[in-house]
């Protein structure tokens, strides 16, 4: 009988153990999923930054589109009445050579009236082909800018999705770590009592 209390307090050191043991093994778990919730925040932050610059960079490409749009508008627009004069100048020469086989007389004026419509057929052309360079140049400007803008609306896209994806993962982990806590609350052990030897009168002395 006199072991009887030193087999108890033997029992519930064990038991303690035992009840311990999980808890700190779910202690340390608990650490573990917040610290690599703690990393998970911080490259969402870095996500959510990449997805807005990538968005401003969108934003930049499409106002220069349309400034690249109406420029080029503005280029069809010259090159259209450079055509419409050099049309008007050609059906003008033709009649001015046609009045120049019609009269020796007036000859000299015909001949003076071509020359000048040559030169004002020399420059409209001119000008016509430079518009029509800077129209070529324009074109090409608009299509690797819609080209950019391409990419730029996929980066965003990924990185919306990524950004997303990590939200998803931190709703996971804080569960999780919900669930832990409540796993830990159950573990904790009860306070332990230990009760001293009671003197028994049938122990032989």
């Amino acid at each position: 009988m006199r072991y009887l209390p030193i087999i108890g307090l033997a029992l519930a050191i064990v038991a303690l153990v035992v009840l311990v043991f999980p808890l700190v093994r779910t202690q340390r778990h608990l650490r573990e999923v917040r610290a690599e919730l703690g990393k998970t925040n911080e490259q969402l932050v870095q996500e959510r930054g990449a997805s807005a610059e990538l968005e401003k960079v969108v934003a930049n490409l499409k106002t220069e589109l349309d400034t690249v749009n109406r420029a080029r508008t503005e280029l069809k627009e010259n090159l259209d009445d450079a055509n419409s004069d050099v049309e008007q100048l050609r059906s003008d020469l033709d009649a001015a050579q046609s009045q120049l086989r019609g009269g020796k007389a007036e000859l000299a004026e015909s001949e003076t009236q071509i020359g000048d419509l040559k030169k004002q057929l020399a420059a409209t052309t001119a000008d016509r082909d430079a518009a029509q360079s800077k129209l070529s140049e324009t074109q090409s400007r608009l299509e690797a800018l819609n080209s950019e803008l391409e990419k730029a609306k996929g980066a965003a896209e990924q990185a919306n999705t990524k950004a997303t994806e990590l939200e998803n993962t931190v709703n996971s982990e804080n569960s999780e770590i919900e669930r832990l806590k409540g796993e830990l609350e159950q573990r904790s052990p009860p306070p332990v009592t230990v009760s001293p030897p009671e003197n028994d009168s049938s122990t032989p002395q």
